[in-house]
């Protein structure tokens, strides 16, 4: 009688905390506040995860403009796996990437990423990379290839909701400055 106990309670523990993580992200994407970002072509695929696009950002890419700051250390290095805020400035319709804070500001609009791909000191610029957890969006089966060519044509963006905290989920694709609808599409994309 213990055992089937503890199972009836594992499962309704399992099942409250995908509740719990689906409704946060319902909320993230209702009450988040919204940008645009750009996408830049990447290259890899993976047939194994079934048909979905990767995306790669112009914030993805830290620049020399940038500074980076570190309100307890004065530190001014980007190390591999590190926690950062990136500061999302509005340019135009679309948002770019500001300064990078190495913890979460107080104010502001930013988004929190985790820098791979090396590292950076100003005295010796080296490539690194800052993922944000919104690189891949699935999409319907047979459609990757399509809109990977128009990714790679530089015409694609995406809409991300961001919440207090900088965690950003995938809202929307975009082509042209169109919002991409699978469940209605009817032209090609090219």
């Amino acid at each position: 009688m213990n055992r089937k106990k503890t199972f009836c309670a594992l499962m309704i523990l399992w099942f409250l905390i995908i509740v719990f993580y689906t409704a946060y992200k319902e909320y993230q994407l209702r009450f988040g506040s919204e940008a645009m970002l750009r996408v830049v072509p990447v290259d890899p695929r993976d047939i194994f995860r079934g048909d979905y696009v990767i995306l790669s950002y112009e914030i993805s890419f830290v620049s020399e403009e940038q500074k980076i700051i570190d309100r307890y250390n004065g530190d001014d290095v980007l190390l591999n796996n590190e926690t950062v805020y990136v500061m999302l400035v509005k340019d135009g319709k679309y948002h770019k990437g500001g300064d990078i804070f190495k913890t979460r500001p107080d104010k502001g609009f930013f988004i929190k990423g985790k820098v791979e791909n090396g590292f950076i000191d100003w005295g010796s610029v080296r490539n690194a990379t800052i993922v944000y957890g919104i690189e891949n969006f699935f999409v319907p089966e047979g459609e990757g290839k399509e809109i990977e060519s128009a990714r790679n044509r530089g015409r694609v963006s995406v809409k991300v909701a961001v919440d207090t905290y900088g965690n950003a989920s995938l809202k929307g694709l975009y082509i042209d400055d169109k919002k991409v609808d699978f469940k209605n599409k009817n032209e090609k994309i090219d």
